[in-house]
């Protein structure tokens, strides 16, 4: 639930934040106002933030019941079986810029 991942609409200039909601689809928080987007965009992480690198596959976009953006994730965590772990000390291409 209190998971916060910087994300992109891909092949738009969107940015959000997907957030845990402890259900099965998170929320886009902090979008622009007025955004417009469409159902089943994908979402790539942003590579902001230092844990994920740029493009890694998340998930697709759709209108919640709530009328909320939200993220239907590609992976179902209760069949995963297989992670992948990001040592972001070791990879060069994964560490934080020293200018920001």
């Amino acid at each position: 639930i209190n998971s916060r991942i910087p994300v992109l609409i891909q092949n738009t200039e969107h940015k959000a934040i997907m957030s845990g909601t402890n259900e099965d689809s998170p929320q886009l928080l902090h979008l622009p106002p007025k955004t417009q987007l469409i159902e089943g965009a994908s979402v790539i992480t942003s590579g902001h933030g230092g844990i994920f690198p740029y493009g890694l596959p998340v998930g697709k976009i759709y209108r919640g019941p709530d009328q909320e953006w939200r993220v239907k994730p590609y992976v179902d965590p209760k069949t995963l079986v297989f992670v992948r772990v990001f040592d972001t000390t070791s990879d060069p291409r994964l560490q934080k810029d020293p200018a920001m």
